[in-house]
């Protein structure tokens, strides 16, 4: 089950970045915080506020 699980999940991932072109796709680290260790990533900013 657990294997299919994650096969699907990364049959979905897959599907959805090559939907993307190269500056949404150029955009993507930045916004999760790659190799930024000096400021708040978008997706930390987000998880911080709590749900409403």
């Amino acid at each position: 089950m657990r294997s299919a699980m994650h096969g699907a999940e990364d049959t979905w991932f897959f599907k959805i970045a090559a939907r993307l072109d190269a500056e949404t796709t150029s955009r993507v680290p930045v916004l999760v915080g790659v190799g930024d260790q000096d400021e708040d990533s978008v997706l930390s900013l987000i998880k911080a506020v709590p749900a409403t």
